[in-house]
């Protein structure tokens, strides 16, 4: 279960691969977030897993309710196989 709030992106610290990001930078950044978020902000999100052959099924819910086309096929990795969150190279 989690709560996202709006105090949660207030105080979040941002960063690219190898630098903590200026204010100039974090002020746009935030407001996007919260914008984005704002459907979600202060609401109780829960997402279950259910084993799908060599992965899961994602389902996830909202304050109790299934949210619409919120679910989808998951597979767990650990750190060694080199996965990362990151924009694509080009």
């Amino acid at each position: 279960m989690l709560h996202i709030r709006e105090q949660d992106v207030e105080h979040a610290k941002f960063a690219t691969a190898d630098h903590a990001l200026d204010a100039n930078q974090v002020g746009p950044l935030r407001e996007q977030m919260k914008m984005t978020f704002n459907a979600i902000l202060n609401h109780e999100i829960c997402t279950k897993y259910v084993a799908d052959g060599d992965g899961f099924i994602a389902t996830a819910a909202m304050d109790g309710q299934l949210l619409p086309g919120g679910q989808q096929r998951v597979i767990w990795v650990a750190p060694g196989d080199h996965y990362k969150v990151a924009p694509p190279v080009e």
